[in-house]
């Protein structure tokens, strides 16, 4: 006989993988109606899958190294700031990181008083490429006038890394992408 807290840990877990099926089949069947699935799922464990989406295509490193950028990064894409100083990093300690980044990324989603169902997308967005170039963007622009086909047109132009096309960022734009246009209607403007 399970006892609550094991009964709910093994429920925590079978959703979470729920949540990854939808997320891939998602990504791999245009058809997919990614809205249908999500709305009846807490936004709680819809953000933590976008947490898991990120831990998987970042990747993890206990070390300090320089990202494609040329930024200093830790953990699961962690940009190291100023006065930052660490050593080594457990997959604990860079997914609290990691999560304390995606709120901080999704705090900024919300400035713009965008529908619920942008947030998310945008929050990844914004912690793939931070804020500053999120509120310099064409992609905000068309997104804060409702036009979600244009933004997604604008937001996948955010694939370049010291001019050069980026893979990991052309699947994070289309990952963004998709989650925009099933979480909300395209509109006509």
């Amino acid at each position: 006989m399970l006892t609550k807290k094991q009964a709910m840990k093994r429920f925590s877990a079978m959703f979470a993988i729920l949540i990854a099926i939808h997320f891939t089949f998602a990504m791999q069947n245009p058809a997919y109606d990614f809205n249908a699935c999500i709305k009846p799922y807490a936004y709680k464990e819809v953000k933590k899958s976008f947490i898991d989406y990120i831990m998987q295509h970042e990747g993890y490193s206990d070390t300090v190294y320089l990202c494609p950028s040329n930024y200093k990064t830790i953990g699961y894409g962690h940009r190291v700031l100023k006065g930052e100083v660490f050593s080594r990093l457990t997959k604990k300690q860079a997914k609290e990181l990691l999560e304390k980044d995606f709120s901080k990324a999704l705090r900024y989603a919300r400035l713009d008083n965008l529908p619920k169902e942008y947030e998310l997308p945008v929050a990844h967005f914004i912690y793939c490429l931070g804020v500053g170039n999120y509120q310099k963007s064409t992609f905000r622009s068309y997104l804060r006038s409702g036009n979600v086909r244009q933004a997604c047109v604008e937001l996948r132009k955010w694939v370049y890394v010291n001019g050069r096309k980026n893979q990991n960022l052309i699947k994070q734009r289309n990952f963004e992408a998709k989650a925009l246009k099933q979480a909300y209607p395209y509109t006509k403007k």
